[in-house]
């Protein structure tokens, strides 16, 4: 068994997804050279730690959109990404909302609340920020003055709920999306992400070893994804792990190559010469 202590940090691998830090893959010949060691049988590799740093944004790129139609048009107003509570929030849709929104929270219900002073407004279908506001779907304003719309769910500012941590390198479960469809496959571990935001989530498991793929001897890839199956982004900073391997060797006489067996024999032929020269 051999266990390998390693990171996001680019000097570790070779990162494919920049400052996201979620996307890596290691040359294992750097480490442990089984595709050269011929008495290897199979190899199962597992994540016995992890140390992820909480550090995604609550409001990104994949969720900071919303669409609002109103006087006879629709417009798109986008949020700058980083960590928000309510109150920032609530500053931010002031700032980027024309002044004839207003937005209030209930901190009994936890649902926000929109109003329009002129027109009747809906929030539509292709907003990415439906989830943390709490709606889903298109919904619609009250039909008369003043306009109000009280968000149907309460908000959600929670960081990501969990870090799966996939390897394509390994064959395994899948996460299922939406209609029974493949999300994202070769899950190595989930990890339930129970720290606040800005903070490290330690993970340590003791089982769950999975068959690496003879073919993927030379190299292994990290894949840090969410729920959504995208790569999260860690915004530059590193993720750390220890990765551990289980090999299984082959049983009984191995037969030399071919060029072994001329290797032994002019070695052979040489000493068998050396000592004739002494005689």
């Amino acid at each position: 068994m051999k266990i390998l202590q390693l990171s996001t940090k680019s000097s570790s691998g070779t990162l494919l997804n920049g400052d996201k830090k979620s996307l890596i893959t290691y040359n294992l010949r750097d480490y442990i050279d089984f595709e050269s060691d011929r008495t290897v049988d199979y190899v199962e590799v597992a994540l016995p730690y992890a140390c992820i740093p909480n550090s995604s944004y609550n409001i990104s790129s994949k969720n900071n959109v919303l669409d609002i139609s109103f006087n006879t048009g629709t417009t798109r107003y986008t949020f700058t990404s980083g960590n928000y509570t309510t109150q920032t929030f609530m500053t931010a849709f002031a700032a980027l909302i024309p002044a004839t929104f207003s937005i209030t929270y209930n901190s009994i219900t936890a649902k926000f609340t929109i109003t329009n002073s002129t027109y009747r407004f809906s929030l539509l279908s292709t907003s990415t920020i439906d989830y943390v506001l709490g709606f889903s779907g298109t919904v619609d304003s009250t039909t008369s003055a003043t306009y109000t719309l009280v968000m149907p769910r309460c908000i959600d500012f929670l960081p990501e709920p969990v870090f799966n941590i996939c390897c394509p390198e390994i064959s395994n479960g899948q996460a299922l999306a939406k209609g029974g469809v493949f999300q994202f496959s070769n899950i190595l571990a989930t990890i339930p992400n129970a720290g606040k935001l800005n903070v490290q989530t330690v993970y340590q498991n003791t089982g769950d070893d999975f068959i690496l793929r003879t073919s993927s001897y030379n190299q292994i890839t990290i894949q840090i994804l969410s729920d959504e199956g995208e790569y999260i982004d860690f915004n530059g900073l590193a993720c750390f792990f220890a990765l551990r391997f289980k090999i299984h060797r082959k049983y009984g006489r191995m037969v030399g190559s071919f060029m072994d067996v001329v290797s032994r024999s002019t070695n052979l032929r040489l000493l068998a010469e050396q000592n004739q020269e002494e005689e």
